[in-house]
């Protein structure tokens, strides 16, 4: 009996609490608030595997910019989040600068402004400083009150 609510509970808190990370585009200079302005971007919950968020700035030679977001999930040859890749690529058409984290919306850098001239895979641990996300308090909550029911029979 007492394993059937010890696996409630873990399941009970993978469903109260969810992983998030900034998620937005920016082609061109089409959402400038995503390049200049993150931290006033949509945070979104990841889903599935997806432990990490990123951010990724690519440059090409002709001019073009690309600026993306999200939540990923750490495995060689991915395109958003490869463990076997370094964070900053210099290729004859573009250049590529990439960021991996592992807090909530810690996506938030300018992952060119770093001044090392690149190299491996960063992963950045600590907070953004944001609020925290609403209702994951009322999950923890409603957590605690599963909890005590659960144990009072």
């Amino acid at each position: 009996m007492i394993f059937v609510k010890i696996f409630l509970i873990s399941l009970t808190l993978k469903s109260v609490y969810s992983f998030n990370c900034v998620g937005c585009t920016s082609d061109n200079g089409s959402n400038k608030g995503c390049e200049e302005h993150p931290e006033d971007q949509p945070s979104i919950p990841c889903t599935g595997d997806k432990d990490r968020c990123y951010v990724r700035y690519v440059k090409q030679k002709d001019g073009k910019e690309m600026w993306n977001r999200a939540c990923c999930k750490m495995k060689p040859d991915a395109v958003d989040c490869p463990s076997n890749e370094p964070d900053h690529i210099v290729e004859s058409s573009y250049e590529l600068w990439r960021v991996i984290c592992e807090e909530d919306n810690c996506n938030i850098m300018d992952p060119s402004d770093r001044g090392d001239g690149g190299g491996g895979v960063v992963i950045v641990h600590g907070g953004n400083g944001s609020a925290p996300v609403a209702g994951k308090g009322c999950g923890m909550a409603t957590l605690l009150v599963f909890v005590s029911v659960l144990f009072r029979f």
